[in-house]
């Protein structure tokens, strides 16, 4: 990819942010969901090392994209930072894997291996969850909506 054709992506890239920041305010607002998180293939963010991996089947939040409307769960998004997750796992990893929108009803409910950041719900009072793919040309997303507690 030549300097330009990268710069425009890039400008691709953040506009679909700056949208999805503001849909995922909108929604929160509208239905009192208390975390909207924004996720993305770790590869697609230029994210590597420690908690991130080159391997396209590993995801992780975009930070910039997420919206806190309760201060209480802000704990929980700190988790997600510091953590990917791998195609499958969760209600996120399930979404990037099927393409088609995920709901669990418990997140908590999971075990370890099926989702690692279920303990994590569980100490910030987080259970009911759902996963919207967003696919596009130039770059793939889930929004993960939780649900008021």
């Amino acid at each position: 990819m030549d300097h330009t054709s990268e710069q425009g992506f890039d400008e691709l890239y953040q506009s679909a942010l700056n949208e999805i920041v503001e849909v995922l305010t909108c929604v929160c607002k509208a239905h009192n969901l208390p975390l909207a998180l924004t996720w993305a293939p770790c590869i697609q963010q230029g994210k590597s090392g420690c908690g991130h991996s080159n391997d396209e089947n590993y995801v992780s939040i975009v930070d910039p994209a997420s919206f806190v409307a309760d201060v209480e769960v802000l704990g929980f998004l700190e988790a997600c930072s510091e953590c990917h997750l791998l195609g499958g796992q969760g209600v996120v990893g399930t979404a990037f894997t099927t393409t088609k929108p995920c709901f669990a009803n418990d997140i908590t409910a999971f075990s370890k291996a099926e989702y690692p950041l279920a303990h994590h719900a569980n100490m910030f009072g987080l259970h009911a969850a759902v996963a919207i793919p967003l696919l596009s040309d130039s770059a793939d997303f889930v929004l993960e909506f939780f649900l008021p507690k």
